[in-house]
């Protein structure tokens, strides 16, 4: 339908590996129209284009991190075969035999990937995630894409991946709003990040 919109989902461990076109988009596979928002897409891969996502025509994608896909063709992360519009996403550490984070066409704005797109306020930058090594892909506390990001009016009111409000300041890059909020827990340790997946040990002022 072209008004349908993904939003507020994890997409992991998909795979697609048959005949084209049934090669490509591992994740997740938009044809003519809709919207894919706030999502976080990882691990999947694809024996085509798009490891992660592949999208054709006149689609949006926006407030996304798309992380550790893979494809044999292009675009590990992202592969936009005619024409969508991509925002304050993070595409980031995939792997394609051409292309590995984004690959085809598109315009990008307020994006994070590697290399940097062409549009306005990309960057090239790591996002830095929390615990990386531990798939917590909450943002650091010194990421480049806090406050990075470009408000879009479906933020009002809006809640990110982990259902906390879009808007508690400027707009951050990706599917995740950073908070300040800490976690402890009597089996965490405080070398940690004390994010939820990863909390301290103790709270000391």
């Amino acid at each position: 339908h072209p008004n349908a919109v993904l939003d507020g989902f994890t997409v992991r461990n998909g795979r697609a590996a048959g005949a084209p076109p049934n090669d490509r988009g591992g994740g997740v596979y938009i044809n003519v129209k809709g919207t894919l928002r706030d999502c976080l897409v990882f691990s999947n891969s694809a024996a085509g284009n798009g490891g992660g996502v592949c999208v054709a025509t006149n689609v949006l994608v926006e407030g996304c991190t798309i992380v550790t896909n893979s494809a044999a063709g292009s675009g590990g992360g992202l592969y936009v075969a005619a024409a969508a519009a991509v925002s304050n996403c993070i595409l980031y550490f995939n792997a394609a035999g051409a292309s590995e984070n984004y690959g085809g066409g598109g315009t990008f704005a307020y994006t994070c990937a590697s290399p940097a797109p062409a549009g306005a306020r990309n960057t090239g930058a790591a996002p830095l995630f929390a615990d990386w090594p531990n798939a917590d892909l909450h943002l650091a506390t010194n990421s480049p894409c806090i406050h990075a990001g470009l408000y879009a009016m479906w933020m009002t009111g809006g809640a990110d991946l982990d259902g906390e409000p879009r808007l508690m300041g400027p707009v951050d890059i990706g599917a995740d709003e950073y908070t300040r909020y800490h976690y402890v827990t009597r089996d965490g340790a405080d070398a940690n990040p004390g994010t939820q997946l990863s909390p301290w040990g103790t709270l000391q002022y």
